[in-house]
């Protein structure tokens, strides 16, 4: 078995963290210098951390991936729709520091909550699935080039002590350029349905409590 304080090398999810448990492994690694460092959780962390972690094709979701990844490991998306289940957009997937990147045309489409752990976003759009795009309510985190696109609750919100840095990020509510390239950034949209029904407003940004935002060009 592997080290029991690098679980995420159990599971067949990747060739090379397939190669690692083996290695480890008190019988099948007797031999290997690897064996040497399997009782080293923090090296077997900076291992990791260069094994990219890839959506589809060695972990069937993105809930999935954050699950399985080590402290900081990089998870890329591959182009394509990729879907956070209810249950998942209550709580932070994880608590460790994350690093997502996405493929052009990667799409995320749900509540993905970020927690104390920080980490980094680069290149994903965020569709709502009927809440929020993105809620961060803890920890440092660095966004960049995302789209976020929210047409129910809140494109980005951020609480508790959430620090957040923007890098050329575009947020939206419903407009009529919603659909377009043209979406103004952290501006507030509300929506009359034709029939006269109010809908729920949407926004593109909500700070609350100690929560702190920073935009880079």
């Amino acid at each position: 078995m592997a080290s029991p304080d690098a679980p995420w090398l159990t599971g067949a999810w990747s060739t090379t963290a397939l190669a690692l448990c083996m290695a480890s492994h008190e019988r099948l690694g007797e031999r290997s210098p690897l064996r040497l460092v399997a009782s080293h959780a923090d090296l077997l962390r900076c291992i990791m951390r260069f094994i990219e972690l890839i959506v589809p094709d060695d972990a069937p979701s993105l809930a999935a991936a954050i699950a399985r990844a080590a402290p900081g490991q990089r998870i890329l998306l591959r182009r394509g729709e990729h879907h956070i289940d209810c249950g998942a957009a209550l709580q932070p997937l994880s608590a460790l520091p994350l690093a997502i990147r996405g493929e052009v045309g990667a799409v995320v489409r749900g509540t993905l909550v970020l927690g104390a752990g920080g980490g980094s976003i680069h290149g994903v759009r965020f569709d709502d699935a009927g809440g929020d795009c993105l809620r961060c309510v803890g920890g440092q985190w660095l966004l960049a080039r995302l789209r976020l696109r929210c047409s129910h609750g809140c494109a980005l919100r951020l609480s508790g002590g959430a620090q957040v840095t923007l890098e050329r990020c575009t947020l939206g509510g419903e407009s009529e350029q919603e659909m377009g390239t043209s979406v103004v950034m952290l501006s507030a949209y509300g929506s009359v349905q034709e029939a006269g029904i109010r809908k729920t407003a949407c926004y593109a940004l909500v700070l609350r409590n100690k929560a702190r935002l920073r935009c880079t060009a």
